[in-house]
């Protein structure tokens, strides 16, 4: 039997909403920085000080970034992330009953939590502009931060590594046949993204499995919790969907949405095939022009 202290569950769990209410205005951040700034090594603190300075300005005169701007905001906070998951992750972790490591585990995590919501609003809102090669870079630094925080998953090691030596190669002879006429230049091109593709194939299988298996640790017991205290049916079905959201799983899988196309046309792939494991049936296709001429 687990003994656990109510209230220091209630303290955190407390801050981790805050957390959640501030993410937009990026107040999350001076936050959790002011806590977690005693533990910091010192190139830490000014990298993640001028974070903190560049997201108040952006909430203080809110204005679109260009993709180039978006995407330095993006490496500027995978390195900050970084570097907390280094320190996190020094001399093997936390480990005994050190109340100092407790606490600087806590703050530390808060942080790169806070960091890691403001990496997930950055893509939502500008993954559609990068390219081809500005994508492999997020997804191998998401892949290196979600590895750190999982470092015993040989799969997210094994991804890493291989976007790590590849990507950054791959993704520039894939995006080399348009500007060349060559043939040999085209081939190079098509099968450094079809050896992408394999290795985005990977990521997808491993963002499925794992939100197989959220939904199933999470799910039953959300339902369980949240039916001992009244919460409504129709906040309980979309409630781990909202969680899985609000987390780096989604915007990996927004990195490799928006991949895909981009990759298939560089590998010069077909279309889409809808394949059944089913007897062949027979029917009509019928077009439309909107989905309410159907409802």
């Amino acid at each position: 039997m687990v003994h656990t202290n109510i209230g220091e569950l209630i303290n955190d769990f407390r801050a981790y909403l805050s957390i959640l209410k501030d993410v937009h205005d990026a107040l999350d951040i001076k936050k959790a920085f002011d806590y977690a700034r005693q533990y910091l090594p010192h190139d830490a603190i000014g990298l993640l000080e001028g974070l903190v300075n560049e997201l108040g300005s952006q909430r203080a005169q809110p204005h679109a970034l260009s993709p180039g701007d978006a995407m330095g905001r993006f490496q500027r906070l995978a390195e900050g992330r970084k570097k907390i998951l280094f320190t996190l992750n020094q001399g093997g972790g936390l480990g005994g009953d050190d109340g100092g490591a407790v606490a600087m585990t806590r703050e530390l995590l808060f942080l790169d939590l806070a960091l890691e919501q403001q990496q997930g609003v950055l893509l939502q809102g500008n993954a559609s502009s990068l390219k081809l090669q500005e994508l492999v870079v997020v997804l191998r630094e998401m892949l290196l931060t979600a590895s750190a925080h999982k470092p015993v998953s040989t799969e997210l090691r094994s991804m890493y590594a291989d976007w790590a030596h590849l990507g950054d190669s791959l993704a520039a002879t894939a995006s080399s046949s348009s500007s060349s006429s060559s043939h040999h230049l085209v081939e190079d091109s098509r099968e450094a993204a079809l050896l992408l593709k394999a290795l985005a194939d990977r990521v997808v299988r491993y963002v499925g499995n794992t939100i197989d298996d959220v939904q199933e640790q999470l799910g039953s017991k959300s339902v369980y919790l949240g039916n001992q205290v009244g919460t409504e049916k129709k906040v309980l079905d979309v409630f781990v969907d909202e969680v899985l959201r609000g987390s780096a799983l989604f915007s990996l899988s927004l990195v490799v949405k928006r991949l895909e196309p981009l990759l298939r046309a560089a590998a010069m792939l077909p279309p889409w095939q809808l394949i059944s494991i089913v007897e062949r049936v027979q029917g009509e296709l019928v077009s439309i022009d909107q989905l309410k001429n159907i409802q």
